[in-house]
């Protein structure tokens, strides 16, 4: 049986990486106290339920008790080779006291010692006898890791029933109508806001097949200065050549056009949507581990009564291996207001490791490119390309 002694991190992933590309029978952790009680449940329930681990334990220690902690890690070693087993040490997110112990302890009890470089995805090994090692010793494992359980990692959950029917480029038919709607995007951005409220006030049914009377339209548009309606007709005649709309027709009194499928009206509907999809695309050309419009569960359950959850919501997350990345899309411009908001769901279900970024469509100010700089918040344009102070 193969045993790992480990320090319990604040970081979920520095607690799992290693069970997750090794397959260990137990692992004991030390733990300061209130680490123990940020960190135990979510961390032993991945271990067994995701990465065969038959027996997790704790151990608390005090942060100053240099001695107190060489003699934990003495006799836990001591009990395991009792019966046989092999004890490998992990120094991956270890800190303080307990990390130099573990240091201390390498010599004196053999104990082959490694540490898991998450950043780069790569396990360093420190035994000089390569025989004792654990790559050498320790059946590898591969556990997939995707977004719902790197959220799981940090306790929460992704709510699903939350998701809107536009979140989601699940086909080519979806990815084709979405780009037809970006490069509608781009002719019409300065009025793409006004003319989705527009929808909004004068789409009275869910049907696709829609008739607006001009008198209506008029008075929705009221003294609108970014809109007039023949400008909106001549949106309508760009969206059905793009195939957005079908049977467009312009008369008289009233326009005819039906939506081509009930995801172009929601796309049409929500004004912002459509940078989330784009954005959406280019990151899953790279990281095909992404999601768009997720809502985080703070607490891993979800309730059936209203108002019991904590919820954020993320426009898009993409995980890299070990790595995630969380993005805010602003299609207008952003503020300090959107990086705040984005570090706190990021610090939350991403810790130390995350990357994050805002993609703005109107800019930002450069006191708040500058307060970016230093929150590690990467800002950007709709082509994801950096926004740099003048």
């Amino acid at each position: 049986m193969n045993v790992l002694i480990r320090f319990l991190s604040k970081e979920p992933v520095e607690n799992l990486v290693t069970a997750m590309h090794w397959r260990f029978d137990k692992v004991i952790f030390i733990a300061y106290e209130d680490y123990l009680a940020l960190r135990k449940k979510e961390t032993e329930n991945f271990l067994k339920k995701y990465c065969n681990v038959g027996r997790v334990e704790f151990h608390t220690v005090s942060r100053t008790n240099l001695e107190g902690i060489l003699r934990k890690i003495r006799e836990e070693t001591a009990n395991e080779r009792v019966y046989g087993n092999g004890v490998f040490l992990d120094l991956t997110g270890g800190k303080g006291q307990v990390l130099a112990a573990f240091g201390m302890l390498e010599r004196e009890l053999e104990l082959p010692m490694h540490l898991y470089w998450i950043s780069e995805d790569r396990l360093i090994e420190y035994c000089e006898d390569k025989a004792r090692r654990m790559s050498a010793l320790v059946t590898p494992q591969a556990v997939e890791l995707d977004l719902d359980r790197y959220i799981e990692m940090y306790g929460g959950i992704i709510n699903y029933r939350m998701h809107k029917e536009i979140k989601g480029i699940d086909d080519e038919a979806t990815r084709k109508l979405v780009d037809s709607l970006w490069s509608l995007f781009k002719k019409y951005e300065d009025s793409w806001t006004t003319i989705s409220g527009l929808f909004q006030k004068l789409l009275k049914t869910d049907g696709l097949q829609i008739t607006l009377e001009d008198r209506d339209v008029r008075d929705a548009l009221g003294r609108s200065r970014v809109l007039s309606q023949d400008m909106f007709e001549t949106f309508l005649k760009d969206a059905g050549s793009r195939g957005v709309l079908q049977d467009v027709e312009i008369g008289r009194r009233e326009c005819r056009f039906r939506f081509r499928t009930r995801t172009a009206r929601n796309i049409l509907l929500d004004a912002g949507s459509i940078l989330e999809l784009h954005t959406y695309e280019l990151l899953r050309a790279k990281t095909p581990n992404c999601k768009v419009g997720v809502h985080l569960d703070w607490d891993g359950v979800i309730h059936n009564s209203s108002g019991r959850d904590v919820l954020n919501e993320i426009d898009v997350l993409a995980l890299h291996g070990l790595i995630p990345t969380f993005v805010s899309c602003k299609i207008g411009g952003a503020d300090k207001n959107a990086l705040y908001e984005l570090a706190a769901v990021a610090a939350r279900f991403g810790g130390k490791y995350a990357k994050m970024m805002l993609v703005t469509g109107k800019g930002i100010s450069e006191t708040d490119l500058l307060r970016a700089e230093e929150m590690e918040i990467r800002v950007v344009n709709r082509y994801l390309e950096p926004i740099k102070p003048n």
